[in-house]
């Protein structure tokens, strides 16, 4: 994998300029300099970043690619880390509405955005069982 300028990645917005954010659930892959990957959901996406869960561990400023079947693969830092989210920085820009495609997850029923960390409404991700993975 390659490696970006991190000087030239863009910075983020202050908190009253932040980009517009997309809610909606979409697989990718997340690929590691050692060329381990794992599977994720995007949560949000934006042009310069993507929020995203994932079960593994990451550390904050690992450069990663994130894999998006039909539209590519884009290389961004992890920028930070809480339990099994984590959010990116991309080193260039996305086309939101080609990332997205058509392979999203429902957002819940009648269409509801999910709130206070939840993966759908009504499904607290934090209470969930399953296996852990550490990397």
């Amino acid at each position: 994998m390659n490696s970006f300028d991190l000087d030239a990645a863009p910075e983020p917005a202050p908190s009253d300029e932040r980009e517009e954010r997309v809610h909606r659930r979409t697989d990718v892959e997340i690929e590691f300099d050692d060329g381990r990957r794992c599977s994720a959901v995007v949560t949000n996406l934006s042009t310069h970043g993507m929020g995203a869960e994932m079960q593994g561990s990451l550390q904050p400023f690992s450069l990663i690619s994130v894999i998006k079947q039909g539209y590519g693969r884009v290389q961004g830092e992890v920028r930070w880390v809480d339990q099994d989210r984590f959010g990116v920085l991309f080193a260039e820009p996305v086309n939101v509405e080609l990332f997205n495609g058509s392979d999203c997850h429902p957002q819940g029923p009648l269409g509801e955005q999910p709130q206070n960390g939840q993966s759908a409404p009504g499904f607290d991700i934090h209470s969930a069982t399953g296996p852990q993975i550490s990397f």
